[in-house]
């Protein structure tokens, strides 16, 4: 059961439960009632055609499990745990998102993302308001300014839709309700019309708070709670790397990687 979504699980026990029924069914007519009188005309051929379609079932499922379920699962076992890492970054972009919207409002940046309490911070930020330790590139070369909010939207906005996009490459291996999590994330009002809003920041004409983003910034972050809880409920594995790497370690390594082709 593992590495299925809800529904699937749910399609795998009916299945399961049917095969079930056929095999039972199969032992009682050919075993238990193989020399019991039939009750009725036409009974035995009945009897027959049970048969038959029990035996076609479990022949059916058997492939099924074969073909289809076993290599599903491979796959995405194999798969998941290398997606479970950019599972773990869309939902942290939502988390930076808050963090840097916070900071720049001067509230706690941890506390919970409650309406109330998003519609108090975008009510104390501006468009321009500065974003403490985030730098980005200006028109100058090899020159930097300070961050604004716009800058932090937009910066987890676009990491968050390139994120969505590589694990969109993998359709043919997920879940359809996978799918459904992330295309609803980029299809979420704040991303769909942010691009006006940037457009308007840059020539001046927005509001002087942002108020009036903070249902679509709360929507949101509900969308990608939804993620958060899909990877929970189904135990995505995560992505452990081998046990050779020594980077971010006390560990020393007395491999020579390559070696055959550095001899020269």
């Amino acid at each position: 059961m593992k590495h299925l979504s809800v529904s699937e699980r749910r399609l795998n026990r009916v299945l399961w439960a049917l095969l079930w029924v056929a095999l039972v069914y199969a032992l009682f007519q050919h075993v238990l009632l193989t020399n019991v009188p039939e009750r009725f005309p036409g009974g035995a051929r009945l009897g027959d055609l049970g048969y038959d379609l029990a035996i076609a079932y479990a022949g059916a499922f058997t492939f099924y499990l074969l073909v289809v379920r076993v290599p599903l699962r491979r796959d995405r076992r194999n798969i998941y745990q290398y997606l479970a890492p950019l599972i773990d970054r869309v939902v942290g972009e939502a988390v930076g998102l808050m963090d840097s919207l916070n900071r720049a409002a001067k509230v706690d940046a941890t506390r919970q993302n409650t309406l109330s309490n998003v519609e108090e911070t975008c009510g104390k930020v501006t468009p321009n308001t500065p974003v403490s330790i985030m730098l980005v590139p200006t028109s100058t070369e090899l020159d930097v300014k300070q961050g604004t909010v716009m800058d932090a939207i937009h910066d987890r906005i676009t990491r968050t839709c390139a994120i969505n996009r590589e694990i969109l490459s993998f359709t043919q291996y997920l879940a359809s309700d996978l799918i459904n999590h992330i295309a609803a994330v980029d299809s979420c009002t704040l991303f769909q019309g942010f691009g006006l809003h940037y457009n308007l920041y840059h020539s001046g004409r927005l509001r002087t708070d942002m108020s009036e983003w903070a249902k679509a910034i709360f929507d949101y972050l509900q969308l990608v709670d939804d993620v958060d809880n899909y990877r929970l409920e189904n135990k995505l594995p995560t992505y452990s790397p081998p046990p050779e790497l020594i980077s971010g370690s006390e560990k020393r390594s007395d491999a020579v990687p390559l070696k055959r082709h550095m001899n020269t």
